[in-house]
């Protein structure tokens, strides 16, 4: 902050806007990489899932993501709000993770679908516009 010419120029967060839009991104980022990390150490290691298993479970909130992310470029193209998007994958990722909190050490792979599905929504709606 003492210097003309910083490698990371702070004083863009003095814009309400950038500063609010800065840390939210840095909360969905960190939730929705967390999660990444997280679920397939939870059912690899608690749950006996083989990698194989694990990376079918994780498929289809792959696929959800690639299916929404042309219905999130479209919106932005027509003029939709990104605020509303982002809000939307906001409200999304909440859903997710209160669904995830259920699962417990007798879950199956049919317990982790739907919130799955939930997260990559998520993720077209959140880090994308």
């Amino acid at each position: 902050m003492h210097t003309d010419t910083p490698v990371v120029n702070l004083r863009v967060l003095r814009h309400r806007n950038t500063a609010i839009g800065t840390l939210f991104i840095f909360i969905l980022g960190f939730g929705l990489y967390a999660s990444v990390f997280i679920y397939p150490v939870f059912v690899q290691n608690l749950l006996g899932f083989s990698a194989y298993q694990t990376g079918l479970s994780l498929l289809p909130g792959g696929l959800t993501t690639m299916a929404v992310l042309p219905l999130t470029g479209l919106a932005l193209r027509r003029g939709v709000s990104p605020k509303l998007l982002t809000l939307i994958g906001f409200v999304s990722f909440f859903v997710f993770a209160w669904e995830l909190s259920n699962e417990t050490l007798q879950s199956g792979p049919e317990d982790f679908f739907w919130p799955l599905i939930i997260r990559g929504f998520a993720w077209a709606f959140s880090l994308f516009p």
